[in-house]
């Protein structure tokens, strides 16, 4: 037969040693991060070129505050396809939109159907790209949700305003206004729809022209 010559296993000290070195090794981890000095408040430029004051809060955690916008938030990286502009950035175009049923007879009879802003289908939205969009979605349904999907758009940096119910958002109910911020990109001619059900097919839709640089 076959002899196998397996290694012999080591004593059960040399596993017990390796268990409080590692654990020596975690305690001086957390002591290091827990007792490190705080950092002092500083002051840092964004992308736009806006001032932001860096302040700590009790709990450690810092927060920069953008000083033209008060906007508040961790993340002050340029966002993608934004010409240096980030998260806290001011808006270039600001929509404001209100959601609201009523009956229409957009197919030959009459049913119940959605408004924005009291027309039966969405407004055009016009932006560059590069501009951060801001749009305010108040949701005066009598009991459904919403969302909006910004149908196009690539949304590098900013996942969670895709719209996309159930996927990157949950709808939001009625008597709430959801703001949505992105950049406009790539160029083209777009649309914005809701994702929530066929909504869209009832007047929740509108185009998003997006002009090149």
């Amino acid at each position: 037969g076959i002899l196998l010559n397996f290694p012999r296993p080591r004593h059960s000290r040399y596993w017990l040693h390796m268990a409080s070195v590692s654990s020596f090794l975690w305690y001086v981890a957390f002591s290091l991060a827990a007792f490190s000095p705080r950092v002092a408040p500083t002051a840092e430029v964004c992308g736009d070129g806006g001032r932001l004051s860096c302040q700590q809060e009790d709990s450690g955690l810092l927060q920069l505050r953008h000083a033209a916008t008060g906007a508040v938030g961790s993340s002050v990286y340029p966002l993608p396809h934004s010409n240096g502009k980030c998260r806290m950035s001011a808006a270039d175009i600001t929509v404001n939109l209100t959601i609201t049923n009523g009956l229409y007879a957009p197919y030959g009879s009459e049913r119940l159907s959605f408004f924005v802003n009291g027309s039966f289908g969405a407004p055009l939205i016009r932006a560059r790209e590069g501009d951060i969009v801001e749009v305010a979605i108040t949701n005066s349904l009598f009991s459904q949700g919403a969302s909006m999907h910004w149908h196009g758009m690539f949304q590098n940096g900013t996942n969670e305003m895709d719209g996309v119910d159930g996927v990157t958002q949950c709808s939001f109910p009625p008597r709430t206004t959801f703001k949505y911020r992105f950049v406009a990109y790539p160029a083209g001619t777009h649309w914005y729809h809701s994702h929530d059900g066929v909504q869209y097919a009832d007047g929740l839709a509108g185009p998003l022209i997006v002009s090149p640089k």
